[in-house]
């Protein structure tokens, strides 16, 4: 099929319309075939029949990205390289084969070895007995089976024996450390010590006669190790409580009389029995008696609310019988703004409590002495603590006022104990 077709041109007023449209048909045809110069578009859009036709002085055609003359090239020398390695691989196999054979007769050879110790004269040797020959030191080995002659070096000059190992070359030092020695001919058995790691008193635990003794003392149970005044010996409970003048129980309360030295209990004196569960041993300062032991030693009287008010009075308790009183105070705040250093909690006009701090509010413990009335306050809202006097209170007290200055109570509490 042609791949361009002109239209006539006739002469009228539509030759100019007849040309045009030739020329597009000619603009078509070109875009249509491939370019010399590399014009676009110059792309296949499909197969290129050359029709059995060759293509003249082509370079080196790319296929994929990978020139077709390398890839030829690069193909021949795998196939050569490839020839090679089989070639190599073969003669390998050969080699093997041949050192597999040698291997198996050197084996045969060996199998026959035998080492005979010194050559004897008149002894029938076999064909791979080795022998050390004492006058020179060296080792041989036998290449013909034969019967020795009264001198080796006949033997040796008929090709009967085959050298296998000369002595070695004396070294540079001096003397022999031989096995039967046993070490005996050490230069120095200080500097050997310590060459090994060894050293007395470092290393090791040099020998000590009260070592030796306990380690040879028998394992029995209940044995307790004691010295005697001149060695170490073991002795069963009941002797080792002899020599230490004790006792396994109470005889007659003779053996808890004095206790080194100091008297615990006087002449014919004795403890009381144990009768009572939970009794304690106490003394009145003449004689030892069993009496029950004292209840706890602090008492809550009385918690004060402080939750309003300016004064909290509580009255109606009993101080007789304490030595002091503990004031707990938890969270104990006011109702107004803070003026600093101006709010304190006092009892019988004395302050007890270091002013309030920035939350408004102290927490913590005061202690009261019945008997001088000293005061001392602990771990107040952190602005630590104060001592002051109450001479007002004292065990004859039966009522506590609590007053806080400038400002009524708002929350928390303050718990009263007797302290004994």
């Amino acid at each position: 099929m042609a791949k361009l077709t002109l239209n006539n041109v006739s002469s009228g007023y539509i030759s100019t319309d007849a040309l045009n449209t030739n020329f597009d048909l000619i603009e078509t045809a070109l875009e249509n075939t491939l370019s010399r110069d590399g014009t676009s578009p110059n792309p296949m859009q499909a197969h290129l029949d050359m029709d059995g036709y060759d293509i003249l002085n082509i370079g080196d055609a790319l296929i994929g990205g990978v020139g077709l003359a390398a890839s030829v090239t690069a193909a021949g020398e795998s196939a050569s390289e490839a020839a090679i390695s089989a070639a190599e691989a073969l003669a390998s196999e050969t080699n093997a084969a041949g050192d597999a054979a040698i291997a198996a007769a050197a084996a045969f050879e060996l199998e026959d070895l035998e080492y005979r110790g010194a050559w004897v004269a008149a002894t029938a040797y076999l064909k791979n007995n080795i022998v050390y020959y004492s006058t020179d030191g060296a080792s041989y080995i036998c290449l013909a089976s034969h019967t020795a002659d009264a001198d080796f070096a006949v033997d040796l000059g008929a090709a009967r024996w085959g050298l296998l190992a000369l002595r070695g070359a004396a070294g540079a030092g001096t003397g022999d450390m031989l096995k039967s020695e046993n070490l005996s001919g050490l230069a120095n058995y200080t500097t050997a010590r310590s060459n090994l790691g060894l050293t007395i008193g470092t290393n090791v635990q040099a020998y000590d006669a009260d070592l030796a003794a306990i380690a040879a003392l028998a394992v029995t149970d209940g044995n307790v190790i004691v010295g005697n005044g001149s060695t170490w010996v073991a002795e069963s409970g009941a002797t080792a409580r002899t020599s230490l003048g004790a006792q396994a129980t109470l005889v007659s309360n003779s053996n808890i009389k004095t206790v080194n030295g100091a008297t615990i209990l006087g002449s014919g004196e004795a403890l009381p029995a144990p009768s009572t569960s939970g009794n304690v041993l106490t003394s009145n300062g003449s004689v030892w008696t069993s009496a029950v032991p004292s209840s706890g030693s602090m008492t809550l009287l009385d918690t004060f609310a402080t939750t309003s008010g300016t004064t909290i009075t509580r009255s109606g308790l009993t101080l007789t019988g304490y030595k002091f009183l503990l004031l707990a105070f938890d969270r104990v705040s006011h109702n107004g703004t803070i003026i600093q250093n101006s709010e304190y909690i006092s009892v019988g006009g004395a302050i007890i409590t270091p002013a309030f701090n920035g939350t408004g509010s102290v927490s913590g413990l005061v202690w009261i002495d019945l008997s001088s009335g000293i005061t001392t306050s602990l771990v107040f809202g952190g602005e630590g603590g104060l001592a002051n006097t109450l001479s007002s209170i004292s065990t004859d007290t039966t009522s506590l006022a609590f007053t806080l200055s400038n400002r009524s109570f708002d929350a928390g509490s303050i718990d009263v104990y007797g302290v004994k």
